[in-house]
């Protein structure tokens, strides 16, 4: 179970080809968190994970938090040079 993992474990570890799996996980783990808690720790992820796939992903489900919540963390993302690009192209 996923849902006391990092962002960044989360996200690494769930797969996104076992929709109904990875969103159980997912569930677990937004559950435990403000939706600006898990805003924050995937914005850190997308800054943190090495694999263009998995920013990516982490980056869809910040934005699937709302266009409320995703657009101050992406802004943040675009003030870091190792997420610039990914925050630019939100």
């Amino acid at each position: 179970m996923l849902a006391t993992a990092t962002a960044a474990e989360l996200v690494s570890g769930i797969d996104p080809a076992d929709s109904s799996t990875a969103t159980a996980e997912t569930d677990a783990w937004l559950d435990l968190r403000t939706p600006e808690q898990a805003a924050a720790e995937l914005a850190i992820a997308v800054a943190e994970l090495a694999e263009p796939s998995l920013q990516y992903l982490a980056l869809a489900m910040l934005t699937d938090l709302g266009p409320e919540l995703a657009e101050a963390q992406v802004r943040q993302l675009a003030q870091n040079p190792a997420a610039r690009g990914l925050a630019l192209s939100w």
